[in-house]
């Protein structure tokens, strides 16, 4: 017979049954479903053979400090690891290219240097280019 079989309540009772924790008029009724019940009765041996086993273990002392070395809680070293390393690389990489980012938007804005707007670029270029255009004729022409 299998405990687990048996509803939780039943399993209880038995415990309780076990270790003289129960009530008398609860005593009563387990004892007389012990008599009538054999998979009770079987459930009733296994949780003794159960307890016996456990009793026969040798005593283990617990350590005086429980505090787990690396080592013995499985964790590799952070050097190990390639992808915490790169992971923490390019974080420091990207916190400096955000300090610089703001490093120059500030020089920009305290030198006060803006570029032309597109359009005042064509035609300040076009202007430029029509002014030395008569200069460059004039030289090329013969005297």
């Amino acid at each position: 017979m299998n405990l687990h079989q048996f509803p939780p309540h039943d399993l209880e009772l038995l415990s309780a049954y076990l270790d003289d924790e129960i009530e008398v008029t609860e005593k009563a009724e387990i004892e007389a479903r012990l008599q009538v019940e054999s998979d009770l009765r079987l459930a009733l041996t296994e949780l003794r053979q159960t307890r016996q086993i456990l009793r026969s273990l040798p005593l283990l002392r617990a350590p005086r400090n429980f505090t787990l070395t690396a080592e013995m809680a499985g964790i590799k070293p952070r050097g190990e690891n390639v992808f915490l390393t790169w992971f923490s690389r390019l974080r420091l990489s990207s916190a400096l290219a955000a300090i610089l980012l703001v490093l120059v938007l500030m020089g920009d804005f305290l030198t006060g240097v803006t570029p032309l707007p597109m359009g005042r670029l064509n035609a300040a270029t076009e202007l430029a280019a029509e002014e030395a255009m008569p200069e460059a004729a004039m030289e090329a022409a013969p005297a």
